[in-house]
């Protein structure tokens, strides 16, 4: 495997991910609004929130 082939198959999981977080982000949204007063999902978005800040941050070094 060369290098293209390598950073084109990673590209395409980082793609499928972000796809994949948007969804559930949506489905996050939905359970909270059934129980908006549970902080409980305050914390999991603050805690992912954090997670993707590192990743920008990291690419901002290059």
């Amino acid at each position: 495997m060369n290098t293209s082939t390598k950073y084109n198959q990673l590209m395409i999981k980082i793609e499928n991910d972000l796809i994949l977080l948007y969804e559930k982000l949506k489905n996050h949204q939905k359970e909270f609004n059934k129980v908006n007063s549970n902080w409980g999902f305050i914390g999991d978005l603050e805690y992912v929130s954090i997670e993707i800040d590192e990743v920008v941050k990291f690419f901002n070094k290059k």
